[in-house]
């Protein structure tokens, strides 16, 4: 694998030296020098951080190395780490280059995608089992690090020396040596000046014991490990060989594995995909040469986290999966309802176990199960399902059972009704309302006093009990709160478990009556209609009158219960400007319904303001005098116009449902008669803008050059677009619009008559032509489609028909 990293190294140097434009030679040497051992250990994920790095793509870099028959493609896809390799599984193919070791690939390289859990045959059909899964089998598709050896771990005391292993060996003392050793594949290690040793087979004490024995030879202070010894030998592990095993059986991905020294029957299982799901769990062997070294229960692991079973492997193990034995679906209520494998001597209780017990809420009086009916049963019955139903007496008989199970069972554990014992309810008008624990003998007195006693505006005449019957059917059961409350038998009814006693409020059957008030009021508003209330009362509470109220007109509509065709009946009522004593003197008392309105006083109206701003004599607020009052009477008051006033640009502003719009008049016409249009009639919150002459055009859209122009008396709209610049390319010329000052619509002469003048303070602004939807591209291009759709198609046959 180092010879790999090189390769790939030597590729990743020599992209990045073409991207920066080294001389054809300089390239050649270094990666010369790459393939001859500088060798950088590069994971794949380092790999693509360095081609982002170079600006790179992945497809880019696999192509540059397939031109050097290096297959990056692949490396990509696995980390560097731990070891194994598999006969069924991809190789990387390169060629050898000398005096480069071998790089084990990672665990994790081989790890599998993961699959849907197949359902067992037997219980495909099963309406009770069809969703359930095979226990154990997803535990296959973790991580691998679950079932990865640790290599870091002392090595145990029974591990067997072999071929691959490395040795390390430290003398300290008189004598100061440290080899590391390699086991050779005769089994010996080679120690200088010593010779070789056959170690293939010993266990660590045992080659220590063996080395000192040997090593005492050449290095007498060793004395043979006796105490009076001057020098000392200690020997540890280094790296651990690689063995090869076979995983045979009812496994997702049989073969031969290379695996880690340290791998266990858990390590092969796991590479090998897991037993497939009519593989066993239960009846994992691993062969040693002729003999069973060992049997594993993978629930042991699965339930208990019992990984002591677990069996070391060594050279030449097989791990054989053989068939699923009794399999038993287990569905209901229970902690980990799935399909389980059971040994010969399992009953229904150790069933009931391996699922995790019962749940809280199962029914242990019966358990059902559905069993295909033995083959040697067969001819006693025309169909081939059976139903059985096991009862118990108590938890523990079910939990103890040896009900014996046959393969293909499903067995079903019910849950409990979920009825209720004890509860009654109490809701509606008390302060804690909710569910109450029932008791023998509890009367309805005793659940509201439970219930913290009722709310003040309780209804007293009237509560229901709503009674549940055997039947399950609802009884309706009325009786008096108040009296209850005081104890009367009568009233105070015995109640029964599941009882929903409700109180109410009095507004339930009395409910509240309203009264209206509008108008000059300062909070208009629905007001409840309290007992004897007055006119007075009600005037209070909305706040009072405004200042406009009109006292001597305020009016009562009342409903007419009387008449079918009138619906009301209106009182006028006069009140004092001290309303608020009126009520001692002849009140006016209301009714459900009634609807009170204040009228305003016609006479009672606030100031209206106008504003002169600009070019006046005495520009200001100015109070309009009287209903009618003109804009040139306002103008007057103000002391007329100043001698720079520019009256063909006043602007004037009126305030039309809140916002405020320009209303061009003309004001030369308005003082010349002032009867014209031009003098309108004056409202609060107008605005009358006079500016001066600033002999100046604005032209503004599409123009080469949007900006004033100076005014020219007697020039054309084509004058000042020119001295604008001239219209765009994408301008419409035509239908430019000229805005007089003050807001009108300039309008060009027509026929004999010239154009009128284009006052100082216009605004010229010039569209952008329209362009008129086609959809003649759409349709060429439709039809290009369709021609090469066509074409395609016409070849495509001709292909096929040759």
């Amino acid at each position: 694998m180092n010879r790999c990293i090189a390769v790939y190294v030597t590729l990743l140097l020599s992209i990045f030296w073409l991207s920066v434009g080294f001389s054809q030679e300089d390239k050649e040497k270094i990666i010369q020098q790459a393939q001859q051992g500088i060798l950088l250990k590069l994971t794949p994920e380092q790999i693509r951080a360095k081609l982002q790095q170079l600006g790179i793509t992945e497809e880019e870099a696999i192509k540059r190395a397939r031109e050097r028959n290096v297959n990056l493609e692949q490396f990509l896809q696995q980390t560097t780490g731990g070891e194994i390799k598999t006969t069924q599984a991809p190789q990387i193919s390169l060629p050898p280059t000398p005096g480069v070791p071998v790089l084990p690939m990672r665990l994790d390289t081989m790890a599998f995608p993961k699959e849907e859990i197949a359902v067992p045959t037997a219980f495909k059909d099963r309406a009770i089992a069809k969703d359930l899964k095979p226990f154990g089998y997803d535990i296959f598709q973790v991580g691998v690090t679950m079932f990865e050896p640790n290599v870091n771990v002392p090595i145990p005391p029974g591990y067997v020396l072999g071929p691959g292993d490395e040795i390390l060996l430290n003398v300290w003392g008189d004598t100061q040596l440290s080899y590391q050793l390699a086991v050779s594949r005769d089994g010996y290690i080679l120690i200088p000046n010593v010779g070789q040793v056959a170690v293939n087979g010993l266990t660590l004490d045992g080659l220590k014991r063996k080395l000192i024995d040997r090593m005492s030879m050449v290095y007498s202070s060793l004395r043979r490990g006796e105490p009076r010894a001057t020098t000392f030998l200690d020997v540890s592990m280094g790296k651990l060989r690689t063995i090869q095993v076979f995983i045979l059986g009812e496994v997702r991905r049989p073969g031969s594995y290379t695996l880690a020294g340290m791998a266990t029957a858990f390590t092969a299982l796991y590479y090998s995909g897991g037993p497939t799901a009519e593989g066993s769990l239960r009846d994992i062997r691993v062969m040693r040469e002729t003999q069973t070294a060992g049997t594993i229960d993978f629930y042991d692991f699965a339930l208990k986290g019992d990984k002591s079973k677990d069996v070391r492997l060594q050279d030449g193990d097989i791990v054989f999966v053989r068939f699923a034995g009794r399999r038993v679906a287990l569905a209901g209520n229970v902690h980990k309802p799935a399909i389980y494998e059971l040994k010969e001597s399992e009953r229904l209780a150790d069933l009931i176990q391996l699922a995790g017990n019962l749940r809280h809420d199962a029914d242990f009086k019966r358990v059902h199960v559905e069993r295909i009916v033995p083959f040697e049963q067969r001819s006693q019955y025309e169909r081939t399902i059976l139903d059985i139903d096991v009862s118990f007496g108590s938890v523990g008989e079910l939990q103890r059972s040896l009900f014996e199970m046959s393969d293909g069972d499903v067995v079903q554990v019910f849950g409990i009704r979920g009825e209720l014992e004890n509860r009654v309810t109490i809701s509606g008008n008390v302060r804690k309302p909710g569910v109450y624990e029932y008791r023998a003998g509890m009367k309805v007195a005793d659940l509201m006093m439970k219930a913290d006693s009722l709310l003040e505006d309780t209804f007293g005449e009237r509560g229901n009990i709503l009674r549940t019957l055997p039947d399950l059917k609802k009884e309706l059961i009325a009786f008096n709160v108040k009296g209850a409350i005081d104890g009367d038998p009568s009233a105070n009814l015995g109640l029964q478990r599941l009882d929903e006693v409700t109180v109410f409020k009095e507004t339930y059957f009395k409910p509240p009556h309203t009264v209206t008030i509008s108008g000059a009021v300062r909070k208009p508003a629905t007001f409840p209609r309290t007992e004897r209330l007055t006119l007075t009362d009600l005037l209070v509470l909305a706040g009072g009158v405004t200042e406009q109220a009109e006292l001597t007109q305020v009016k009562v509509s009342r409903m007419d219960t009387l008449s079918e065709t009138k619906y009301s009946v209106v009182y006028d009522e006069v009140l004092p400007t001290d309303y608020w004593h009126a009520s001692s003197r002849d009140p006016f008392y209301l009714e459900d319904f009634d609807h009170v309105e204040v009228l305003t006083n016609p006479r009672y109206t606030f100031q209206q303001f106008i504003q002169l701003k600009g070019e006046v004599r005495y520009p200001g607020l100015y109070a309009v005098r009287y209903e009618g009052e003109s804009l040139v009477d306002i103008v007057k008051r103000a002391g007329g116009f100043k001698e720079t006033a520019y009256l063909e640009g006043a602007r004037f502003y009126r305030t039309v449902n809140n916002a405020q719009v320009q209303v061009p008049i003309n004001l030369k016409r308005a003082f010349a008669d002032l009867s014209s249009l031009d003098n309108p009639k004056v409202y609060g919150g107008d605005i009358l803008d006079v500016p001066i002459n600033k002999n100046v055009v604005v032209v503004t859209g599409e123009v080469y050059f949007p900006s004033g122009v100076l005014y020219k008396k007697g020039a054309s709209l084509s004058y000042y677009l020119r001295q604008a610049g001239g219209p765009t390319q994408n301008a419409e010329a035509s239908a430019a619009v000229v805005t007089l000052p003050n807001g009108s619509k300039w309008e060009p002469g027509w026929f004999i008559f010239p154009d009128p003048e284009i006052l100082p303070g216009s605004y010229v602004s010039v569209p952008t032509k329209k362009e008129e939807k086609t959809e003649t591209l759409q349709i060429i291009r439709d039809w290009a489609l369709i021609l090469m759709n066509t074409a395609a198609i016409t070849i495509a046959i001709v292909q096929i028909t040759k």
